[in-house]
């Protein structure tokens, strides 16, 4: 199934609401990126029978931000997923030699 991966501009200030809104509305996942751009550009994670217009327009409103830069919502493909986290290695050393002092 594809996800919906929603990227909408907003002031710097704002980013971290709308971001925690997202999440309340839904979305799986949320980044705010472009730190360094004169506007952050805050990515939206959706299942591909979510809504994310509608999500948008919520969280914004639950926020009080605003957005009047467009915003888009292309399908993406999940091409792998792992649901089991890769196994721990352990590498053991050999216990140092005491030295004479240690010892007595």
């Amino acid at each position: 199934m594809p996800l919906l991966a929603l990227r909408v501009q907003v002031p710097h200030e704002a980013a971290d609401a709308l971001s925690d809104a997202l999440l309340e509305q839904g979305a799986q996942s949320v980044s705010i990126e472009a730190l360094d751009d004169p506007e952050a550009e805050v990515c939206a994670i959706f299942a591909g029978n979510a809504d994310p217009r509608r999500a948008l327009e919520e969280a914004l409103a639950c926020c009080g931000a605003r957005s009047d830069r467009p915003y888009t919502v292309p399908a993406i493909e999940m091409t792998a997923m792992s649901v089991v986290p890769p196994p721990m290695s352990m590498t053991m050393f050999p216990a140092a030699p005491q030295s004479r002092a240690e010892a007595a």
